[in-house]
Parts: structure tokens; sequence; C-alpha cells
């Protein structure tokens, strides 16, 4: 039997030195309904398994106290020995999509 090769899009992939943050802004109505609470519960222990820590935030939450989301973002990245901004460059360039870089929100 093959080895499936699954391909997930990431709300904010943040590169660490030491690890890799996948941080997820899930809108409430539709992550609660159980069908899709599972495929995220799938999809979490996939990226948990392939070396990504997952962080999750709700539209409630993040509406109501976006600071404390951000502040849990800082502080996992922390403990991952911090953000990396690879060669300086603080913005994803959009014009060419196969070269990978990562924002700088932080």
């Amino acid at each position: 039997m093959g080895v499936e090769e699954v391909n997930y899009c990431l709300d904010f992939a943040i590169f660490c030195k030491t690890g890799q943050l996948d941080v997820e802004c899930d809108g409430d109505t539709y992550h609660l309904q159980k069908e899709i609470a599972m495929k995220d519960n799938a999809r979490n222990n996939y990226l948990t398994s392939q070396g990504w820590s997952v962080l999750r935030f709700g539209s409630k939450e993040i509406n109501e106290n976006i600071s404390s989301c951000i502040d849990t973002v800082n502080k996992t990245a922390d403990t991952y020995g911090g953000i990396i901004v690879p060669n300086s460059n603080r913005t994803l360039a959009f014009e060419n999509l196969e070269q990978y870089s990562q924002m700088n929100l932080f």
C-alpha cells in the first residue's frame, strides 16, 4: 500500500528556529459542526505528526480579544526560539508562488 499525499493550506505558517506553527482562524459556526470538527482533529493530528504545532482561534475569540490571540502566538513562537525572518524579507512575494517567504506579522 502506498503513502497517501496530503496537502493543506494553512491560514498562517510561522517558521521558528526550532519548530513550525500553524495558526488557524476558524469561523465558529462552521468549525463547531461535528463533521468539520472531526476533519480539523484529523488535520491537527497529521500536522502534529509532521512536526507542526497548531494553534486554533475561533472568530468570537479573535473579534473579542485579538490581543490575547496575538500574545499566545508570540509566546508560542518564543518557545520555539523566535520567528525566522529570512534575508530580512518581511513580506510574502505573491508574484512568484514557487518561492516561499514568511510574512513578519508581529
